[in-house]
């Protein structure tokens, strides 16, 4: 295949889905998404999609800044503490993606050409596409019914401290959604609904990232396993040709380069949700043990922490199976026969001892099954505080 000819499958076409629910929220500002083709994609610095981006950022980091304002002035309070920890995340995560965005076209035309090379080899991993549409479709859908949750109990409450309807939206969007801003500047409906929007917009990035790594993980481990059965193949076929062994060492140096690549990037993403999930569970059980809640309040804490739990989980989970896969190499590639053994695989075995392969948070520590287990005794001491 040439360089420019793509597969039909491949990594930006399984996500497209995704990819256009996140410029629907404003994030993720790449042109082009709509189409199969990675050589389509563009990326413009001065662009409308890029504008709204930075906008959603500025009013994020100012929302903080009037929530610790708040903190400062009258000391610790819960509300103002997780909005600063909210808007400042996730307008971070819309700088990240912004980021990302701008690498993203020559990410996509670097991977298609491995991809091209892969495909013809190992064909697409099973399944893959309805399992990133499945996995998308159950963490987007509770991450909405969430929201509408506790959307719908601010405007209850709001419907039964106000008469008008004009009033019930100023209680609902100034006293119980935007306070903090509101003391800084003049309320108007217009103000009000631009940072109901802006939230709403938070809500949905905050539980993108934790599906968007989750399914960039699910990605990699798919392709390390094909090439993974591959070897074993070739092993137990007692296949001895340095060509063959050359082609699956060079498949796997190439995707390791382009997975640590992806690290790289994603690196500051997985960082800052790690740490702020852990944050939000320590707080949510805190509120669950120590502070009565109306049965409505309950429903939204099952919801919100389910989701919480839930996809950080899969995202260590999925992330630990990628750490496994790419350690499997060396177990299989070490009890080949003697009789086989040649150049290649000496080289292969070298190579995959020698490289750690894995999604990490800024090499502080890396994703695996064990990471929700070892943060328990941390989440435990603070809930006990």
């Amino acid at each position: 295949m040439s360089g420019t000819t793509e597969s039909n499958k491949h990594l930006h076409k399984s996500l497209k889905f995704i990819l256009i629910i996140a410029q629907v929220f404003g994030f993720f500002p790449v042109k082009g998404i709509l189409c199969d083709y990675v050589f389509s994609l563009r990326y413009f610095s001065i662009s409308a999609r890029e504008l709204l981006s930075l906008f959603v950022c500025v009013i994020g980091w100012l929302d903080c800044l009037a929530n610790v304002r708040i903190l400062i002035n009258s000391g610790f309070n819960a509300h103002y503490l997780n909005g600063a920890v909210f808007s400042f995340s996730n307008a971070t995560y819309f700088f990240l993606f912004l980021r990302l965005a701008r690498e993203w076209p020559k990410f996509m035309k670097h991977l298609v050409r491995l991809e091209n090379q892969l495909f013809a080899r190992y064909n697409w991993p099973h399944n893959f596409d309805f399992n990133v549409k499945l996995f998308a479709t159950i963490f987007l859908c509770w991450e909405l019914v969430e929201h509408v949750a506790v959307q719908g109990n601010k405007i209850i409450v709001a419907i039964n401290c106000k008469g008008s309807f004009e009033l019930v939206i100023q209680h609902y969007l100034k006293t119980m959604g935007f306070r903090q801003e509101f003391e800084l500047i003049h309320y108007s409906h217009l103000r009000g609904v631009i940072l109901q929007a802006v939230n709403t917009c938070f809500a949905c990035c905050w539980t993108y990232v934790d599906l968007f790594i989750l399914l960039v993980s699910y990605y990699f481990t798919a392709r390390f396993k094909q090439i993974r059965k591959h070897v074993l193949s070739l092993k137990n076929d007692k296949i001895i040709s340095e060509k063959e062994w050359r082609d699956v060492r060079e498949d796997h140096n190439q995707l390791c380069n382009i997975c640590a690549l992806f690290n790289k990037k994603l690196s500051s993403f997985i960082l800052l949700s790690v740490f702020t999930n852990i944050y939000y569970m320590v707080f949510h059980i805190f509120r669950i043990v120590n502070v009565k809640h109306t049965t409505l309040e309950f429903v939204y804490f099952i919801l919100s922490f389910g989701l919480l739990i839930s996809r950080t989980i899969g995202m260590c989970w999925v992330g630990g199976l990628l750490f496994e896969e790419t350690r499997a190499f060396l177990p299989a590639l070490a009890s080949t026969p003697t009789k086989m053994c040649n150049i290649e695989i000496d080289r292969f075995i070298e190579e995959v001892r020698c490289r750690s392969i894995g999604f990490t948070g800024k090499k502080f520590f890396t994703i695996n099954k064990l990471l929700i287990l070892k943060v328990k005794p941390f989440i435990i001491f603070f809930v006990k505080k």
